[in-house]
């Protein structure tokens, strides 16, 4: 017999309310529309952690405060190290998750400093094993070279994934959320990362990471001759897009351990894309401020 015994629920957006490049501060009008879409993912979907890029330390505290949740809290990894300045965060649910540890990763190519990641360190309630959740905003299109750095990124994340795996081996609880600014099938995510399709394989060689997202490319709605329903096809919207205008750059991605190599399992039915729009702007028609839709998944602690 097994049975249903607790549910984590995690999610992700790239708000786009303080983006590098543009004047760091919010203004008003964003971020009280930023602070409906956490209160819908934070009280209504009951997200108990939420990483976020493209905020700043203040844009975190507000939106925080907003939210009128006294059981949580926020990760700030909005740190300056030398010209690189790291623009993601994190809003978690301190009754579910108690933070351990956390560093802030970069890699170093000639006079540049690449971000990498944050990797947070929490312990669980009713896990002996940490669990790793990393947040990713890897270089934009817009800047050179930038295809040549998230390849290196990808191989630089799975040598310190690597390290993890070689330490817990099965039971690695790795968590691997952001935005990739690259799709699943891109060499930085399934070579060089080593996030596969393949369930199966991910299953059998916890070397492998799994990756959800591969099944949400595309359509999000059947064409029918009569359906009157919006779609969408990804999880961002390019405005500039030449031969699409959708691109799935945001993505969660798990180790194997959530795919029956420990308690807890990786609720796929509850893994998507949600396409929460802003209440006067149309994302297909959005310039700039909110062009990506959050992205949720769940875990699930079954008893044996």
């Amino acid at each position: 017999m097994t049975g249903l015994e607790e549910r984590l629920i995690l999610a992700w957006w790239n708000t786009g309310i303080s983006p590098f490049g543009k004047t760091r501060e919010s203004n008003e009008s964003n971020i009280a529309y930023a602070s409906r879409v956490v209160n819908t993912l934070l009280k209504d979907l009951r997200v108990d952690f939420l990483g976020l890029c493209e905020v700043t330390k203040s844009d975190l505290i507000r939106l925080l405060r907003e939210s009128v949740l006294p059981n949580y809290s926020i990760y700030d990894g909005t740190y300056d190290i030398g010209r690189s300045k790291f623009d993601t965060g994190a809003i978690y649910n301190t009754d579910r998750f108690t933070l351990i540890d956390d560093k802030v990763i970069t890699v170093s190519l000639g006079n540049r400093t690449l971000k990498l990641a944050n990797r947070i360190e929490f312990k669980v309630a009713n896990d002996d094993f940490p669990f790793y959740i990393f947040l990713t905003h890897w270089p934009s299109h817009l800047t050179p070279d930038s295809e040549s750095f998230r390849i290196l990124l990808g191989a630089r994340l799975r040598l310190m994934l690597s390290d993890l795996i070689t330490v817990y081996k099965e039971n690695a609880r790795l968590i691997i959320m952001g935005d990739f600014n690259e799709e699943p099938f891109h060499e930085c995510i399934e070579n060089q990362l080593l996030a596969t399709r393949d369930r199966d394989m991910a299953k059998k060689s916890y070397s492998y990471l799994y990756n959800p997202f591969w099944r949400l490319l595309g359509e999000s709605v059947s064409y029918t001759h009569d359906c009157r329903i919006r779609s969408y096809a990804g999880t961002c919207h390019i405005s500039s897009g030449h031969s699409t205008k959708w691109k799935t750059v945001d993505q969660i991605i798990v180790s194997s351990a959530f795919l029956g190599n420990c308690s807890w399992h990786l609720n796929e039915d509850l893994t998507k894309i949600l396409y929460i729009t802003p209440n006067a702007i149309d994302i297909n028609e959005a310039t700039g401020t909110f062009d990506h839709f959050p992205i949720i998944t769940a875990f699930d602690l079954i008893s044996q």
